[in-house]
Formats: structure tokens, sequence, C-alpha cells
């Protein structure tokens, strides 16, 4: 009954979404973002803690709750916007977006082995893939399925209007086919999740769980690896694509033992969480702080987030 109530709402906050001008839409949005912070108390302790982790030694807790907050807000907006990409892309949202560094996505592109784009839930990482599909790049994007099947057929159904595939996490073999095909492989390596191989790299000062996977199969297919971030700067949106990080060669040199193999993807994948760390920190509320990314500790199992 609940599951069925939230996919209700979530059908007409998405009717309401397209077919609203967008001013209004997002006006909205921000609202659906508010009544979450007020009614979700968990979730906005819980944010705010998280915020105390990364910047207690320099922000207020005022500070730090006013930037929770406008979290919530901006979940709120980059939901309208996410739903209208559908329809809307290429007429009202791509207008808006400026590129940087788009040369770097190019050159990895062009070398035919597959691209793997690591990101983190930083603005509106719906957007990045869909404006990589829509301008004529093979796209993927690895994603766990909701838990409603009927909300998982909107997100893939959303995806795949914007040129995406979606590559449920379970499917080794379908990530490996689509990186033999060139495409490019979009994922969000800053979750704290046993679903997938982690290791700890350190993040805002403290050892943070992250999804090393992706990274090992990267070095020893040789596929580079291009960390990309999109976030909202005042009514624009702004994709970064970094300097491509080369994996060419990386396979013969840690060939030699599991322990060197494993070391050179955390080598990486800490180079990577540290650009979208520094990302963050040009406008932290554009990071979705609720989920717990020091959830698992080093010395002990999984711990349950308070």
């Amino acid at each position: 009954m609940k599951r069925t109530l939230i996919y209700r709402l979530v059908q007409i906050t998405r009717w309401v979404f397209i077919n609203t001008p967008r001013e209004l839409a997002l006006t909205l949005g921000a609202a659906v973002g508010l009544t979450l912070w007020f009614t979700q108390r968990k979730d906005k302790f819980r944010a705010t803690r998280h915020l105390l982790r990364a910047y207690g030694d320099t922000n207020s807790l005022n500070y730090n709750k006013y930037l929770a907050r406008k979290a919530f807000i901006n979940t709120g907006y980059n939901l309208c916007d996410t739903f209208r990409l559908e329809t809307k892309f290429k007429s009202e949202i791509e207008p808006l977006v400026d590129v940087i560094g788009k040369e770097h996505i190019l050159k990895a592109y062009q070398q035919g082995k597959g691209v793997i784009c690591p990101t983190g839930h930083i603005g509106n990482f719906e957007l990045l893939a869909a404006y990589m599909g829509r301008n004529g790049f093979k796209t993927a994007v690895i994603g766990r399925e909701i838990y409603d099947i009927r909300l998982n057929r909107l997100l893939v159904k959303n995806r795949q209007a914007n040129n995406i595939e979606n590559i449920p996490t379970t499917k080794l073999r379908q990530l490996l086919a689509k990186l033999k095909e060139g495409y490019i492989v979009g994922a969000l390596i800053d979750n704290d999740s046993h679903r997938v191989k982690s290791a700890f790299v350190e993040s805002y000062g403290r050892l943070a769980n992250s999804p090393i996977g992706l990274t090992l199969i990267g070095l020893r297919l040789g596929i580079p690896f291009v960390p990309v971030t999109c976030r909202r700067v005042g009514k624009r949106y702004l994709i970064r694509f970094f300097p491509i990080i080369e994996t060419e060669g990386a396979n013969s040199d840690i060939r030699s033992s599991k322990e060197q193999r494993e070391q050179k993807a955390l080598e990486v994948t800490q180079q990577i969480r540290r650009i979208l760390d520094t990302e963050v920190d040009k406008d932290p509320s554009q990071w979705i702080w609720v989920h717990n990314r020091w959830r698992t500790r080093p010395d002990c199992q999984e711990t349950k987030s308070r």
C-alpha cells in the first residue's frame, strides 16, 4: 500500500513537472525539497551531521544546517529538470548547459576502447548521461535497481528517451559488452555500498568505503577514465570533463598479484575521489548529504547510521 502511494505521488509529480512552465516547475521543485526537509527529520539530521563531519572545523553549526536545507531544495530543482529531460532536453535544457573540457571526452571516446566516466551525486548527475546520449555518444550508465519495479521502469524509460542504456549493477557481461562496443559508461562512485567490490579511500579526512570493481575492470582492459561532474551555476548547468586518467599499460605493471592490482585501483579511485571532493567544495549544497558515505568503518563491520 505504501509503495503504491509513493508510486502514484511520483507519477503525479512527474506529470506536473513536465507540463508546467519551467520557472513554475522549479518553484514547485523547491517546495518539494522544503517539504522533505520539514517532514523527513531523520534525513534532515543525517545530512546536517554529515556536513559537520566534512566542514565542522570551518563552518558553524547554523551554516551547515543552511547548507543541508539548501541541498534538499537543490534536490527538488534537479528532480524537476530530470523529469523534463525526456521531452524538453533539446528545446529547453541543453541551451542552459555550459561545458568545460569536452576535448578530454572526445579524445578518450575516439580511441574506440570504451570510456569509464566516474562521477558522484553532485548536482544533476542524470543530465550528464543525457547530454552525452543526446549528442551522439554511445552512452550507458550503471545503476542499482530501485526497490519498486514500477519506479525503476520510470527511471529506465527516462534514460532510454535520452539514448542511454541502463546496466544493472549485477550485469557484468552487459557492462563488458558495452565497453567492448566503445560505449561511454557512467558510474556513481561516492556511495558506501556492499553490493559491489569496494575498498577504503580518504574523503574529507576520513576513510570512505568506495567502489573499486569498475576501476579494476578499466585497468585490466586498458580503458581510459574521464571523471565528470555537473553543477548548477545560477540558473544554468556546468558540465566539466576532467583530463583523462590513462590506464594503457597498467595491466602489465600490476599483473603479478591481486594485491598489486587492487593497490593500483585504490590509487586511481583516490585520485577520482579528490576530484569529486574538490567539486563538492565549490558548492556543498549540491551534494546529496543524506547518503552516509562513512557508514562502514575500517575496523568493523557495517554499522547503522544514527
